[in-house]
């Protein structure tokens, strides 16, 4: 059974910022399925800490690795999640709707 977990980032009631993503069953994988933060808002580190802080609970549910994918022409996507341990494990040329994506993985 999959599990979700989401975490918000709020400033002055508003929310500027959200991660989300599961746990697979019992088996220690967790997959991020997004981490999004409102453009007035980036580059101010609230992407940073959403990761950190899905690192953090992913560590704390036991969980053995992280994965998910994003798109290469994201650069500073991929750049926070290089800085933050994550490695690319895979290229997958036009995977969806003719995209190119890059699945990056870390463990824990």
């Amino acid at each position: 059974m999959e599990t979700n977990f989401a975490f918000v980032a709020e400033e002055n009631g508003e929310i500027v910022g959200i991660a989300h993503g599961r746990f697979v069953g019992g088996s220690g994988l967790a997959i991020l399925g997004w981490i999004g933060v409102h453009p007035t808002y980036q580059n101010k580190g609230i992407g940073k800490a959403l990761l950190e802080k899905v690192i953090e609970h992913c560590r704390t549910e036991g969980c053995h690795k992280i994965t998910l994918y994003t798109l290469p022409v994201l650069i500073p996507a991929v750049n926070l999640y290089l800085k933050h341990g994550f490695v690319p494990e895979a290229y997958l040329r036009k995977e969806w709707w003719n995209v190119d994506f890059i699945k990056m993985s870390k463990w824990l």
